[in-house]
C-alpha cells in the first residue's frame, strides 16, 4: 500500500475522535463538548483516551474549570485546526451549492418588463439567496418553446384560463402618450378625434398570430364608435418598442394599467383621455408543476404579493 493510502487509513479510523478532540479544544469541558457531540460524557472521554493511545502521550490535563491541552496536545490541535474548518467550509459550501434551486418563470416580453424587473429587488426579498431565478420571455409564453418552466404568467380570456390558474389583474387600457406629444396636439380631445388620422396610432401585433390583448380597433369600437377596421401604419411586434415609440414623440399607443403604472408615475407618459376600457381577458400566474417545490411557491408568492 502507498504511504498516501496509510496515511487515508489511518486518518479514516481515528476521524470521529479526532473531531471530538477538536470539540474539546473548543470548549474546554469535556462535559459540553458532549452534550455538542450528543453523546455521554464516558463516552467522550473513552474517545480521547483512545486517541491518546494512538499518538502515544497525553493531550489534556484535567484542572478546576475543565481540562487543559498538554504540550502534544496543543501541537496536534494547531496541525489539525486549520486543515478540519477548511474542509468542513468547503463541504457545506458545496452542499449548498449543490441544494441550490434555479427557479424558471415563462413569461410575455410586456410583462417581464413592465412587472418582473421593476420588482424584482421585491422577489428577491422574499424569496432570499438561495434561489436562482431564471427568466424566460417570449411573445407567447403559453405555448412553452424553450425550457419547461416552473412558473407561467400570460394574457388571456378568464374563460380559458386553466383551472389552477390565479389571476393577478384585469386587462384594463388606455391610450397614452408622451407629454410633448399631447402639448403638440391640442386638437385631439376625444377618441374619436383619432379618426381623422390613424397614421398617430401605434400597433401591437405579433405577425401571424391573433391578438390575446385589447388592439386599437376594440378599444375604439368601444370607446369612440369605429366602423371599420383601421390601417396599421405603425406596428410593433412587443409592447416595449411600443412604448420606446411613445416617449420619443411618435404616437398615441395604448396602454395597460399593471404594466405602464411605472411610466405613468413618472409622468413619462400621460394619458390623452379620461377614456378607459376593461375587458374580460388579464394577466394569470399558474404553477406547472401539482407539487411545487418550496422555492417555487416562494417565487409564486413573491409574485402574486406584488401585483
Amino acid at each position: 500500500m502507498s504511504d498516501i493510502g496509510k496515511s487515508y487509513t489511518s486518518f479514516l479510523r481515528n476521524a470521529s475522535d479526532l473531531y471530538a478532540f477538536l470539540v474539546v479544544c473548543r470548549l474546554g469541558r469535556i462535559g459540553q463538548a458532549a452534550q455538542e457531540l450528543r453523546i455521554s460524557q464516558p463516552s467522550l472521554s473513552q474517545r480521547i483516551r483512545n486517541l491518546e493511545g494512538v499518538v502515544g502521550r497525553p493531550l489534556f490535563v484535567r484542572v478546576a474549570r475543565g481540562v487543559e491541552l498538554t504540550e502534544a496536545g496543543r501541537m496536534l490541535h494547531k496541525d489539525l485546526e486549520g486543515p478540519f474548518s477548511d474542509a468542513a467550509r468547503h463541504f457545506d459550501a458545496f452542499l449548498n451549492k449543490d441544494n441550490r434551486r434555479t427557479v424558471s418563470i415563462s413569461v410575455d416580453y410586456a410583462f417581464s418588463h413592465g412587472v418582473l424587473i421593476p420588482g424584482m429587488a421585491h422577489i428577491r426579498q422574499d424569496v432570499g439567496s438561495d434561489v436562482d431565478i431564471r427568466v424566460i420571455a417570449s411573445q407567447e409564453p403559453l405555448k412553452g418553446e424553450g425550457p419547461e418552466a416552473d412558473i407561467t404568467i400570460f394574457m388571456c380570456d378568464k374563460a380559458f384560463a386553466p383551472d389552477n390558474a390565479k389571476r393577478l389583474f384585469r386587462e384594463e387600457v388606455s391610450a397614452v402618450c408622451s407629454p410633448d406629444f399631447a402639448q403638440k396636439h391640442p386638437k385631439i380631445r376625444t377618441p374619436t378625434d383619432l379618426l381623422s388620422d390613424p397614421s398617430l396610432l401605434l400597433h401591437l401585433r405579433t405577425p401571424g398570430h391573433p391578438a390575446s390583448w385589447c388592439t386599437w380597433d376594440e378599444w375604439l369600437t368601444d370607446c369612440g364608435g369605429l366602423k371599420a377596421p383601421l390601417r396599421r401604419f405603425t406596428e410593433y411586434n412587443s409592447h416595449e418598442l411600443v412604448m420606446r415609440s411613445v416617449l420619443d414623440g411618435d404616437g398615441v399607443a395604448l396602454a395597460w394599467h399593471g404594466l405602464s403604472d411605472d411610466l405613468l408615475r413618472r409622468g413619462w407618459i400621460v394619458p390623452l383621455f379620461r377614456n378607459r376600457i376593461m375587458t374580460g381577458r388579464g394577466y394569470f400566474i399558474c404553477l406547472n408543476n401539482p407539487a411545487p417545490a418550496a422555492v417555487v411557491q416562494r417565487v409564486f408568492d413573491a409574485i402574486v404579493s406584488m401585483t
